[in-house]
Formats: structure tokens, C-alpha cells, sequence
């Protein structure tokens, strides 16, 4: 579980909030649950990895070793939603 808001990992997916970088990593974040489920059963999208708490991750169908956990105060830090659902 990441617990740190400084994170180097946190960090970047921060700084995936502003459209020149996912641009020039070529990534996007889907956030909130039917967003994430629907993105990790299509054959066309690449999933790197689902990030979130550990109440989120368990409604999303995914292998373990993509999922990342956080505590709330990390996701808060890193979601873009004023209402988030805990995983992207």
C-alpha cells in the first residue's frame, strides 16, 4: 500500500492530470469504477495499472499484480473528481 502523497509513482500520475503529459507519455487515465471495469475488459486498451483504495479495487476484475492500493489520502491527492469512487 502506497501511504505517501510525495511517491514518485503518486507524482507521476499527477502530473497526468494535465493533457501535455498524458500527450507525450501516450496514457490515460479512466477514473471511477464502470470507467475502470469497462477499460479492463477491452481487448483494445492496453491497462497499465488500477490504482486505489482497498474498498474500490475489490469491485474491479483485474490481476493482482496491476493493482496498486493507496489510502484515501493519496487517492484524494491524486483524483480529479469532486465525488471520486476511490480507483482510476
Amino acid at each position: 500500500m502506497i501511504t505517501s502523497r510525495q511517491n514518485s509513482f503518486i507524482k507521476e500520475i499527477r502530473a497526468l492530470a494535465d493533457k501535455k503529459a498524458r500527450d507525450k507519455s501516450g496514457t490515460y487515465i479512466a477514473e471511477g469504477v464502470k470507467m475502470v471495469k469497462e477499460a479492463t475488459t477491452l481487448n483494445s486498451v492496453d491497462v497499465l495499472f488500477v490504482v486505489g483504495t482497498i474498498d474500490a479495487l475489490s469491485k474491479i476484475d483485474c490481476s493482482s499484480d496491476k493493482k496498486i492500493e493507496v489510502n484515501e489520502s493519496v487517492f484524494s491527492s491524486i483524483s480529479t473528481e469532486v465525488s471520486p469512487e476511490g480507483v482510476l
